[in-house]
């Protein structure tokens, strides 16, 4: 991986911790995704979500399977393909984010 590379990651896991910290001031309606329409939901690949979480993309298909989004988890099965809803996948498995937050 390159220096830039890094940068690039390092800059993407602020902007994350950002993004999360403002979820903790906001409402709980207005954080909870089950309230809002699929259409509004951000979603990300398996392979982004592998990304964010270390794990491997197909770690993450499977966590995907046991986590259904309409059970409270963040996979999302559409056309025969994984999406994973971004703001539950952080919340449930980033755990190296948070703890990045509170250094």
């Amino acid at each position: 991986m390159t220096d830039a590379e890094i940068d690039e990651q390092i800059a993407r896991l602020r902007a994350m911790i950002r993004w999360l910290e403002g979820q903790k001031r906001a409402p709980q309606h207005a954080r909870d995704p089950s309230t809002a329409d699929l259409d509004a939901i951000v979603t990300i690949t398996p392979g982004q979500a592998a990304g964010l979480s270390g794990m491997s993309e197909s770690q993450v298909r499977r966590d995907c399977e046991a986590n259904p989004y309409d059970a409270g988890g963040f996979g999302i099965r559409t056309g025969g393909r994984w999406r994973v809803a971004r703001d539950r996948y952080v919340a449930m498995r980033c755990a190296r984010l948070r703890a990045l937050g509170s250094e």
